[in-house]
C-alpha cells in the first residue's frame, strides 16, 4: 500500500495537470517502499490483513520476544508442542506490549521454548491510514527526487545550481541521502 494517493500528493502541491501522473505514481510507490524500508514499518500494510511471523527461540529463560511491528491490535500465538505440532496459547498464557511490540510469556516465571520456529504469531498492527505527517514526508520526499534535489547540483538554463547536502556524515542519512527535515520525521517511526 502506498503512503499517499496521486490525488492527495496532487492536491498538496496544487497539480492539475495530468501529463506527468504515472511517473508522480512510480515515485510514490518507490518511495513508500523506501520509507517503509527504512523506518522497518509497514503503518498501514497489516491494519487488517494479519502479519505472520515464526520466531526462533536459540536460550533457555527467554521469557520476551520483539515483534517486527508496533501498534500491535488482534494476536494469536502458537507455540511448538514436543511432537512438532502447534497449539494456539490462551491470552491468560502470554502479555502483548502492544505500543512497543513485545510479546511476553506468562505467568512471568515461564519462558519460551527453545528450538527453531517454537513460536508463531498472527497478528495486525500500524494505521487504518498512515499518519499526516508521513503523509507529508512521503509528499515532500517525491517532490525532492522527481526535481532532482538529491543533486549536487544541476544546470537551469545556463546557470549551475548547487544544492546543500546536509547528510555528508555518513551513516544511514547518507546511506538513503533524506532530507534533514524529512529524516527527523522518519526517525519518529523507526523501529
Amino acid at each position: 500500500m502506498d503512503l499517499v494517493s496521486l490525488q492527495e500528493y496532487k492536491a498538496a502541491l496544487g497539480l492539475t495537470k495530468t501529463e506527468d501522473d504515472a511517473k508522480i505514481e512510480a515515485a510514490i510507490g518507490r518511495i513508500s517502499s523506501i520509507i517503509k524500508k527504512y523506518t522497518q514499518n509497514t503503518f498501514a500494510d497489516n491494519f487488517t490483513v494479519p502479519l505472520q511471523e515464526e520466531f526462533n527461540v536459540k536460550f533457555d529463560g527467554i521469557n520476551s520476544i520483539f515483534l517486527s511491528q508496533s501498534n500491535i491490535g488482534s494476536i494469536t500465538v502458537e507455540m511448538k508442542n514436543s511432537d512438532g505440532t502447534y497449539s494456539s496459547l490462551l491470552s491468560t498464557d502470554f502479555h502483548v506490549d502492544k505500543i512497543n511490540g513485545i510479546l511476553y510469556r506468562m505467568p512471568e516465571n515461564l519462558s519460551w521454548p527453545v528450538g527453531v520456529a517454537t513460536v508463531k504469531c498472527s497478528y495486525t498492527c500500524g494505521y487504518e491510514e498512515p499518519p499526516e505527517d508521513i503523509k507529508q514526508a512521503t509528499i515532500e520526499l517525491v517532490k525532492h527526487y522527481l526535481k532532482e534535489e538529491y543533486k549536487e547540483s544541476k544546470a537551469i538554463m545556463s546557470t549551475s545550481v548547487s544544492y546543500n547536502n546536509q547528510n555528508k556524515g555518513g551513516g544511514v542519512s547518507k546511506q538513503y541521502n533524506f532530507p534533514s527535515h524529512i529524516q527527523i520525521i522518519l526517525d519518529l517511526y523507526r523501529f
